[in-house]
């Protein structure tokens, strides 16, 4: 009988010292047994009344007495929130051989982790981890029930993009990225109203259902569009909008956002517009350039792209210091297609860096050939983009090219666009050193049409500069283009770095450029564009001059 105390003493002091509430109620429904944990949490004392308590602790015993008489067993589980957790109560009833009952026994434990786990895994189930904004998945499922919701209100899907975000990231880093999508998440966040969802999709397209009554295109991309700045940057960030409205609620709301995805794309590269409209023009124009893309990646396999080239003249005396590579495609449908026709979609579709590639590969196989007809003191230059600049390796391919085919480097000249410059200038500054060590000649085309012109002349050593004479003809003020162009050239040939004008096409352009020191031209009024073959018998009739030489005349006025 004593170690039957004992025993029993042992069991009551164990639950009185669980972490978990534990309570017991006899066969008179009243309670027996509960801890300290119980005591502290729910406030239960012996001799409490199961069925008051479970009123006042929202226990919800569902059996009654009667119900119980009856003699069945039972055993539940249920949930519940106490001063801000959350505890699961195991509950079950004793019952005897004779089908008596003697009681009830809970045990409430504490599952708010758990329950957090669930949440977090509910949370991320939903949105996008990085903005908190919706996921694609769930925007779709919210799209369908708002509009189901409000079938009487007008509504636009809308797609927006950021321009080179892939060329941001890549430069600036993944951190600068993300900062930059949760800056244009925070902007959707403070202008939202009712009726109003709102999604990340991946990388930085976004997405947005919004009453057509809400929208306001000068405001919308004023809270889409921000300036990231740093010491070595200011980089203008700017979104395209695509915009659908949706006249049949009942199809799929992922072909509602394809439609204004369409839209967008079909002004990607456009620095004039922001914003398109979704109509079926941009859907036919959409699948007429699917099969040109199909058709693009067979005529680049095939190698239907041929170089056309471009004379660049020394006025004074008539001679040929190069000539600029253009690419056309020489189609077996087609014929020949001029690069606006396609180089867009190249850009849209990432398949640029490869196609400037083949046409850098053109340019220095007719270097070669025409070293293997005697004229070793011919030269072409080639264009390279921003994106070349800083997606490849440039300096790797440039001079595995010419010693490839073994040419002179001096003999392919790179024309690098002042764009380039615009991020992370010491490292470019340092490439560009590195390029001209090597012996190339480096020209900075479109100069004068940028931002930062004067900062980019005065940070980097280029070799010559291109001035685009459209940039200059397109103005009301002749006088004043005039005298900017004057101021240009002087300070051009005070740092001895000779200037091609491009785009001239009349005699008078000649004579002012003349007149205020530039003497290399570019354009119409010579020669338009032509073929290699074509070009080789223009230079039957044209003696040529080295780009060198007019340098080292700049260097002797001085």
């Amino acid at each position: 009988m004593a170690e039957e105390k004992d025993l029993l003493k042992i069991k009551a002091d164990v639950i009185d010292e669980m972490d978990s509430p534990v309570l017991i109620f006899g066969k008179d429904d009243v309670l027996g047994v509960c801890n300290r944990a119980a005591k502290e949490l729910l406030g239960a004392s012996e001799g409490t009344n199961l069925w008051e308590f479970a009123s006042s602790t929202n226990l919800r015993y569902i059996l009654t007495p009667e119900q119980r008489r009856t003699g069945q067993s039972k055993e539940f589980h249920l949930a519940v929130h106490i001063r801000g957790k959350v505890y699961l109560i195991h509950g079950k009833e004793k019952w005897d051989a004779d089908c008596r009952f003697e009681g009830v026994f809970l045990i409430y434990n504490d599952i708010t982790d758990q329950e957090n786990m669930k949440d977090e895994a509910t949370y991320y189930a939903t949105h996008d981890k990085l903005t908190g904004l919706w996921n694609r998945d769930y925007f779709f499922e919210m799209v369908q029930k708002v509009l189901y919701e409000n079938p009487d209100t007008p509504f636009y899907m809308i797609a927006s993009d950021i321009s080179q975000f892939k060329l941001f990231n890549e430069i600036l880093g993944i951190r600068a990225g993300n900062e930059l999508l949760l800056s244009i998440s925070e902007n959707y966040r403070k202008v939202r109203r009712a009726n109003w969802v709102f999604s990340r999709f991946t990388a930085d397209r976004f997405a947005l259902l919004m009453p057509k009554a809400d929208f306001d295109e000068k405001r919308f991309l004023d809270f889409c569009d921000g300036v990231v700045e740093s010491s070595n940057y200011s980089l203008q960030i700017h979104n395209y909008i695509g915009v659908y409205e949706i006249t049949n609620p009942r199809i799929d709301p992922e072909q509602m956002y394809n439609r204004a995805y369409l839209a967008l794309e079909s002004i990607k590269g456009n620095l004039q517009q922001k914003v398109a409209y979704y109509d079926e023009k941009i859907r036919a124009r959409r699948m007429a350039e699917r099969l040109t893309i199909d058709e693009l990646e067979h005529a680049l396999k095939d190698e239907e792209f041929v170089i056309y080239i471009q004379p660049q003249i020394d006025s004074r005396n008539n001679k040929v210091i190069g000539g600029e590579t253009l690419v056309r495609w020489l189609s077996p449908k087609r014929g020949l297609v001029p690069p606006s026709e396609f180089v867009p979609i190249f850009e849209k579709n990432g398949m640029i860096t490869k196609m400037d590639y083949h046409v850098w590969e053109l340019a220095c196989r007719q270097l070669a050939e025409w070293k293997k007809q005697g004229h070793p003191e011919r030269s072409l230059s080639i264009n390279i983009s921003a994106k070349n600049f800083y997606l490849t390796d440039l300096y790797e391919r440039i001079t595995g090219l010419v010693e490839k085919y073994d040419i002179e480097p001096q003999r392919l000249k790179l024309e690098i666009t002042e764009t380039a410059f615009v991020l992370d200038i010491k490292k470019q500054m340092a490439l560009v050193k590195k390029l001209q060590e090597r012996g190339f000649l480096v020209e900075m085309d479109d100069f004068g049409s940028g931002f930062s012109s004067l900062n980019s002349l005065k940070d980097i050593c280029i070799d010559v500069l291109k001035l685009d004479m459209d940039f200059f003809v397109k103005t009301e003020n002749q006088d004043r283009s005039r005298k900017i162009i004057a101021s240009m050239v002087s300070l051009a040939n005070k740092l001895h770095t000779p200037v091609i004008a491009e785009g001239v096409e009349m005699e008078e352009q000649i004579d002012y450029l003349s007149s205020v020191g530039c003497h290399i031209v570019q354009g119409y009024y010579f020669s338009k564009p032509m073929s290699a073959a074509e070009y080789e018998k223009f230079m039957e009739n044209h003696e040529s001059e080295d780009i060198r030489d007019v340098i080292r005349e700049l260097k002797e006025k001085e």
